[in-house]
């Protein structure tokens, strides 16, 4: 096993979507407990990790999705009939404005044509509004009428409701829509001056319980002048065949129907609403869960969004995956989760949970149940009610409670009583137990459990554990361990067709969309929806020749191709190299030092074999894991080398499962950025099979890390690329996930090409100023790093530098354009010749690749389908039938998908002066062939493995670069759990900390040393 496969975190849950199930790009995680669709696959040379590892034993044979109820829908032809008649039109466009290719948001240059055709189910229903409809939108304000906190999340959410219940009521059979928070669609006219006086209420109780808060409605748009949208201009938009057709309230438009179509699962009492579109049913038949054990569920429910596409509105439907906490009586739930883990960990996994206070539960009138919910700010702590740095208490609230420890018990945590509940025998002005309060008030024994603060630090209010009901359908915040990930992804990993079933059999269940019953918000609005997935036409583009040294190339298979036989096309050269085995009691490995060296020498010889200059290696030294001293050792070992060599470090380690453990990370930093020597770290177990092709696959790394180019395509493909003139680039931005300190930072990284052979790719890194900050600041200094070093292999600048993108939303693609895109022009105006600019150099091209999308296609067939799985083919793109004319972006799968459904990258273009320009393009083939051509082609150049990857290498490259940046800064991505923030140093010094700790060794510098 190579170095890892691991993903990378963003924000709660945020990329947990690389990998296993669709056989793309890492293997684990890249992120805490987020909603996840499962599966992910390997990097190359093999499976992701995961429960179904080497097969699907005693599964039956599966089938390929037939449609709803047995019934494909036909290709839309008068979909198609559009999209010819504007790609005609658009082409035409290209060659008459020649001269004006540095547009933002280019039009599509027409639609792909090369590639076998084939016809794919997609997960979309196609969405029917009526064209007689005319929405009316405004901005809601909510604000409290007291000087209060001012409301936010369930409590906003609850205003929301009690303001349409009491006050809006009338209006509701006529239409009424809301994102609950500030916006609301309407079908009539409402009134924007008036002021609503809102008396909090909690839910079935009879009378107001809480503060009064007010609420009005206002148009949304500047001036206070009414916003109308009209869905006939929506739908004429759509269905035109002009090229320079324009409709500016398209994204308006859109995001009324979403709050329509959300409407029903956000009212439907027995459906969990994660954010604006992600529903999980938490009671009766819409539930579907699945024990992740340690107090954890993962649910199974749907991502919904509506889309525009040519000549019709689309709803865009999912399967989604999330970790949830599990619904129970708190103290249960607590024993489950920990599992020697300490009261830290206790009390960071409880905070942010919402809970029913079961002591205070009441029924209203009618026998309802008025459930009490509050929030859990954590366990009791000795810092609540007091200042953080004096430990004095709170201004104004001079009896700070006195808790004895963190996760105190009932008998140690004690309130100051200003004003007790009369006939309860309880003091006045004075100190009380947890135990005794609730004793005398509810005639409640307390565990010996640790208390929970319900209230919040500056007035904490405390409650037993067992008085405390968890309440079901709340993602869980926090990062899965080992065991609970293996769980998930044995339940979320799934054929494309059990996929595409679930999503016509549950999806309109759930979202009240079936035949013949649509749900009331719906048909108020006069919107319907056909519940069946339509069907698209798709190509399997050809996939491309690999070559090695000489004329021998290897075989070929369904996008991936072993190295039995072939040398490297350019060996790196290793003057010097050496070993440390790592080793922990109980693993297995080689028997003694003698054996591993040995064996290190045979993997040695299949190094050489595959063309890197390599002689034995020396010396060769152990380190025992269960000591106190590892991290020591191992810095020992790299001082003695660093200096004089070796070039190149192999470390043994005991298990895989090292790599997700903080001395690994702590190794790569000090390789990386301390001593600057390359490791490579393979398991033992690896070592001491002595398998030629698993020290093959290691070799591939070792060549990639050390200069070498491991192989190219053959002549006809990247042909673009190989003028020499073109830079390609790839960015990406990593952010803290669930489980990291409360100032770790964001990562920006850039890589870039340094030649027409697209071998090497060496980073740089950066810390961004703020953190969960996507626009990367420095991104113009970033793009000269990369330019120097293009200047110093070539002796020359590019002409043409082409931009993959990473990472970033829909909404943040114009932000990506006004932001980085400008810098990285600034920096070329600052670092070109006067020459070259005057003739418009460099051209620039920027792309964004996502992963983070919705789209999913099924084959039709098992003709027409891959592998066990029955995924779509390796190489399928699709440019039409999901995708709008006036936009252009594609959906490219080069990978084969080994489990789980196949998840294609999303290309989309925000600038283009490359590859419509016939100066650069000198081809006959079209803009979008080459786009599409060419991103296929670099996918069979990922150097470190030896089949097609599911992404772009460019934003690929990047992506890993981030994921080494948070290994060297470990201690603030998986710090220890503290109950409260500790002190740290000033922001301005610790950024300047963080940036020594990625700032990487003068000699690894111009290196992949993050591959």
């Amino acid at each position: 096993m190579a170095d890892r496969g691991r993903g990378r975190g963003r924000g709660s849950g945020g990329r947990g979507d690389r990998g296993r199930g669709d056989g793309g790009r890492g293997g684990g995680g890249r992120g805490g407990g987020g909603p996840s669709d499962g599966g992910r696959g390997g990097r190359g040379g093999g499976p992701g990790r995961g429960p179904f590892r080497g097969g699907f034993p005693n599964r039956p044979a599966p089938d390929v999705f037939k449609g709803a109820g047995g019934i494909m829908l036909p290709l839309d032809q008068r979909v198609l009939s559009i999209e010819n008649q504007v790609g005609k039109d658009q082409e035409h466009q290209i060659e008459v404005n020649q001269g004006n290719l540095k547009t933002h948001f280019p039009d599509r240059p027409g639609y792909g044509s090369q590639g076998e055709r084939v016809l794919l189910f997609a997960n979309f229903f196609e969405l029917q509004p009526s064209k007689d409809v005319v929405l009316n939108k405004y901005r809601l304000e909510v604000k409290a009428v007291n000087p209060t906190p001012q409301p936010k999340g369930a409590k906003i959410r609850r205003i929301v409701e009690l303001l349409l219940q009491d006050h809006l009521g009338y209006q509701q059979d006529k239409g009424i829509a809301t994102d609950f928070k500030r916006t609301v669609i309407s079908r009539r006219p409402l009134p924007t001056q008036q002021e609503f006086r809102i008396a909090y209420r909690d839910d079935n109780a009879d009378t107001p319980n809480g503060q009064t808060y007010k609420a009005s409605l206002h148009h949304d748009s500047e001036g206070e002048q009414p916003v109308t949208i009209s869905l006939q201009h929506l739908i004429n938009y759509l269905n035109s065949t002009s090229a320079t057709a324009f409709y500016q309230s398209k994204e308006i438009a859109i995001q009324a129907l979403n709050l329509i179509v959300g409407q029903y699962p956000k009212d439907n009492q027995s459906v969990a609403s994660v954010g604006a579109n992600k529903h999980f049913g938490i009671a009766g038949d819409l539930v579907q869960r699945h024990d992740l054990g340690e107090g954890l569920e993962c649910l199974r429910g749907f991502f919904v969004s509506v889309r525009r596409a040519t000549g019709r509105v689309l709803l865009n439907i999912q399967v989604k995956h999330a970790a949830m906490y599990k619904p129970g009586n708190t103290t249960d739930i607590v024993k489950e989760y920990v599992q020697g883990r300490s009261r830290e960990h206790v009390h960071r996994f409880l905070a942010g949970v919402k809970v029913e206070l079961l002591h205070l539960e009441g029924k209203s009138k009618t026998g309802k149940k008025i459930p009490r919910i509050r929030t859990i700010y954590g366990l009791a702590t000795e810092l609540d009610g007091k200042n953080r740095k004096t430990l004095k208490p709170i201004p104004g609230r001079p009896n700070a409670p006195d808790v004895k420890t963190l996760g105190a018990g009932a008998d140690n945590v004690r309130f100051f009583i200003e004003n007790p509940p009369p006939g309860k025998g309880l003091p006045t002005k004075a100190y009380i137990t947890v135990r005794e309060y609730y004793k005398k008030v509810y005639g409640h024994n307390c565990s010996n459990a640790p208390v929970l603060n319900v209230g919040n630090h500056d007035n904490p209010t405390y409650v037993p554990p067992e008085l405390c009901y968890i309440r079901p359908g709340q993602p869980a915040g926090v990062k899965l361990s080992q065991s609970q990930t293996q769980r998930m992804t044995s339940f979320s990993i799934r054929n494309p067709a059990d996929n595409a079933n679930t999503i016509v059999n549950d999806g309109p269940r759930l979202l009240g969309l079936e035949a013949g019953r649509l749900n009331e918000i719906m048909t108020r609005f006069e919107t319907g929806a056909v519940p069946n997935l339509i069907t698209v036409p798709g190509r399997v583009l050809q996939k491309p020749t690999v070559e090695y040294r000489g004329s021998r190339g290897p075989k070929m298979g369904d996008g991936s191709w072993n190295l039995m036989g072939v040398k490297f096309l350019k060996g790196a050269s290793i003057p010097n190299w050496s070993f440390v085995s790592l080793i922990k009691a109980g693993t297995q490995g080689p028997q003694g030092h003698q054996q591993c060296q040995e064996l290190v020498r045979e993997f040695g010889q299949v190094m050489m074999n595959s063309g890197i200059q390599v002689g034995p290696p020396t010396g060769g030294q152990t380190v025992w894991l269960d000591r106190d001293d590892t991290e020591a050792q191992i810095r020992k070992i790299l001082d003695s080398v660093s200096g004089k060599g070796p070039h190149l470090l192999i470390v043994i380690l005991p298990s895989k499962d090292i790599t997700k453990e903080s001395i690994y990370k702590r190794l790569k930093y000090l390789g990386d950025v301390v001593f600057g020597v390359h490791t490579v770290c393979m398991t033992a177990q690896n070592l001491a099979k002595n398998d030629k092709g698993t020290f093959a696959n290691i070799s591939l790394k070792v060549n990639a890390k050390l200069g070498g180019i491991n192989h190219s395509l053959s002549q006809g493909h990247c042909a673009f690329i190989r003028k020499g003139e073109t830079m390609v680039v790839g960015i990406d931005v990593t952010h803290p996930q669930p489980g990291a300190a409360h100032d770790a930072p964001s990562v920006a990284a850039i890589v870039a090409s340094t030649g027409p052979d697209l071998g090497q790719w060496p980073a740089e890194l950066f810390i961004q100023n703020e953190a969960r900050k996507e626009m990367v600041e420095e991104i113009g200094d970033l793009l000269k790093t990369r330019l120097k070093l293009w200047q110093n292999r070539n002796g020359k600048l590019p002409l043409n530098i082409l931009v993959y993108r990473d990472g970033v939303s829909e909404g943040q693609y114009q932000s990506v354009v006004n932001v980085e895109l400008s810098a990285m022009r600034k920096a070329c105006e600052e670092y070109y010749p006067v020459d070259l600019q005057k003739q418009g150099l460099p051209r620039f091209s920027l792309i964004v690749a996502g992963k983070r999308h919705h789209t999913r296609f099924y084959a039709t067939s098992k003709e027409t389908a891959q592998g066990r799985p029955l995924n779509t083919r390796p190489g399928t793109v699709v440019d039409r039938g999901v995708t709008e004319a006036h936009v252009w972006d594609f959906f490219l799968q080069p990978h084969a998908a080994i489990q789980g459904t196949a998840r294609p990258a999303h290309y989309v273009v925000l600038v283009d002066e490359i590859f419509r320009d016939k100066k650069v393009n000198t081809t006959s083939v079209p803009p979008a062939d080459c786009l599409e051509r060419l991103t296929l082609d670099m996918c069979y150049l990922y150097p470190r493995a030896t089949k097609a990857v599911s992404l772009c290498p460019p934003a690929y490259h990047a992506d890993l670069a981030c994921e080494r940046a948070r290994d060297y800064l470990v201690d603030y991505y998986d710090a220890t759990p503290q109950a409260t923030p500790a002190p740290t140093e000033s922001s301005s010094a610790g950024r300047s900390t963080m940036r020594n700790k990625i700032t990487i060794h003068p000699n690894l510098k111009n290196s992949m040393f993050y591959i």
